[in-house]
C-alpha cells in the first residue's frame, strides 16, 4: 500500500476510536452515581461534569472549574497494595513531573460521610509545581473493596476557589451498596470481586456503563 494511502488510513483509524471513545460520553448533573463502584458525589450547582469519556470502564466523573481546573472523583481497585490512603496519595504525587522546586504538604482528612456520621478517613496531599496546584484526597472502602480518589487539579491563582469546590465534592461524597446484593445466591461475591478487583463492570450490575477514568492512582490532567 503507498505510503499515502497508509497514513490516510491511519488517520481515519484514530478518526474513528476517538469518535467512539467520546461516543460513551455524557453530561452531569445533580448527582453521579457508580452503582458499580459503589459510590456517589454531588456536582456543585453552576459546575459542568462530564463522565465516559475515556477508554475502559466507568470509574468516576470529571467537574469542571469556572478557573479552567477540574475535580476527578473516581474509584478503582487497590491494585498496587497500598497498606494506607497516605501510601496512595505520597505514590501519585510522586509521579507529578515538575521541572521546578516542588512543594508537597500530607495530612489526615475524612471525606464524605459514614455509619457514624463523621465521615470516612483518609490521607490528602498537595503539590505546588510553579503556577499548576494539585490536590489529592483518598480514601478506602471500609470492610475492603474499591479505593476512591478526588483530585483537583488548577492554578496557584485559583487554588482557594478550586478547594472550596472540592471541599464541597468530598463532603457530599458517599458510599453506596454494591448492586451485586440483588443477586442470587453466591453470585453476589463473585460479581463484587470483579467489579472492585478486575475492574470488570457486568451489563446486569451497570447497564449506563460507558467508559472511565484510568487506573493505579494514574494522573487525570
Amino acid at each position: 500500500m503507498p505510503l499515502r494511502l497508509r497514513l490516510a488510513h491511519a488517520f481515519a483509524l484514530i478518526l474513528f476510536t476517538a469518535s467512539v471513545s467520546f461516543a460513551g460520553a455524557r453530561l452531569i448533573q445533580g448527582t453521579y452515581c457508580n452503582y458499580a463502584l459503589g459510590f456517589s458525589v454531588k456536582i456543585p450547582l453552576g459546575l459542568k461534569a462530564v463522565a465516559g469519556d475515556q477508554s475502559g470502564p466507568e470509574r468516576g466523573v470529571r467537574i469542571f472549574l469556572p478557573s479552567k481546573g477540574d475535580i476527578a472523583v473516581f474509584g478503582e481497585p487497590n491494585s498496587l497494595g497500598w497498606q494506607s490512603p497516605a501510601e496512595g496519595v505520597r505514590y501519585d504525587l510522586a509521579r507529578e513531573t515538575c521541572p521546578s522546586s516542588s512543594n508537597h504538604l500530607f495530612a489526615s482528612t475524612r471525606v464524605g460521610d459514614s455509619d457514624d456520621g463523621q465521615g470516612i478517613i483518609g490521607a490528602q496531599g498537595i503539590l505546588v509545581c510553579g503556577d499548576r496546584f494539585v490536590k489529592v484526597l483518598l480514601v478506602f472502602r471500609p470492610a475492603g473493596g474499591p479505593i476512591y480518589w478526588l483530585r483537583l487539579v488548577t492554578t496557584v491563582a485559583r487554588k482557594s476557589e478550586g478547594s472550596n469546590y472540592l471541599d464541597s465534592v468530598a463532603h457530599s461524597f458517599n458510599l453506596i451498596p454494591f448492586p451485586g446484593a440483588n443477586l442470587p445466591g453466591a453470585a453476589e461475591p463473585l460479581a463484587r470481586q470483579r467489579i472492585w478487583r478486575e475492574g470488570v463492570v457486568d451489563a446486569r450490575l451497570h447497564p449506563t456503563s460507558g467508559t472511565g477514568f484510568s487506573s493505579a492512582g494514574a494522573s487525570l490532567s
